[in-house]
């Protein structure tokens, strides 16, 4: 499990999980070592939320957090998803 997210997020050691929202309105999870910065992500990212504990919970940020009432912070997500399953092989939620 651990390989399959290394490979699909591309994370180091120590790094924290991110939501990233790209310049054409989509939402993205990606992993950062250090904190994102408008220096150091602005080029890609419009806004950066997080960090968050679990994948899961930046999955549904990102997923369905905009414009829903009921994940409007990082905490949210995370509360929400604990009780949600991600299938990462089928890149949705079951």
């Amino acid at each position: 499990m651990k390989r399959a997210l290394r490979r699909r997020y591309g994370h180091a050691a120590r790094s924290r999980i991110y939501v990233g929202a790209v310049r054409g309105g989509k939402r993205e999870v990606f992993r950062s070592a250090s904190e994102p910065t408008e220096t150091s992500h602005g080029e890609k990212y419009r806004y950066v939320i997080g960090p968050f504990r679990t994948v899961k919970g930046a999955r549904l940020m990102a997923d369905f957090g905009e414009g829903n009432p009921h994940v409007q912070t990082v905490g949210d997500a995370e509360r929400i998803a604990a009780g949600k399953k991600y299938d990462v092989a089928l890149g949705r939620w079951v």
